[in-house]
């Protein structure tokens, strides 16, 4: 190892309990977050859960949270093979996806909140992102990927 190179232990930083956000309208936007959550889960020996919010509203009356919940199951499966980890599946239903990122991560006692920020949009940066919210209410850690 060269003097340059950083192990885990240099960082002064355990997590037991990882939780990474996905947002299945946008999954293929997850997996930078997903990717380094399954690392660092693998590297500190870590429980991985997999959390995805629904709105409990669709557009349309048969639009129902719950018909979206074996997509983002088979998801979780497939990435769980994919790389090689772990994973717990999350699916929840909140009109407030960084309210209920908290208020799980605190549930569960989670230690490390790894998401990918998503395209900002101008409302966004007057309001502040999901991000930034989750990074700003959370008593854990929070970890942005861009």
């Amino acid at each position: 190892m060269s003097e340059t190179e950083v192990t885990l232990e240099d960082l002064n930083f355990e997590a037991q309990n990882i939780l990474v956000l996905v947002d299945m309208k946008h999954k293929d936007h997850a997996d930078k977050a997903l990717n380094l959550a399954a690392w660092m889960a693998k590297a500190m020996s870590a429980n991985l859960t997999l959390m995805t919010v629904a709105y409990p509203l669709g557009k349309h009356i048969a639009d129902v949270p719950e018909k979206r919940k074996p997509d983002f199951l088979e998801y979780a499966r497939r990435q769980s093979e994919k790389l090689g980890v772990t994973i717990e599946p999350l699916f929840t239903v909140h009109e407030s996806v960084v309210y209920e990122v908290v208020r799980v991560a605190e549930k569960r006692k989670i230690d490390l909140i790894i998401l990918q920020s998503g395209p900002t949009k101008l409302v966004e940066h007057v309001l502040g992102s999901k991000a930034s919210n989750i990074s700003l209410k959370s008593k854990c850690s929070v970890f942005v990927v861009r």
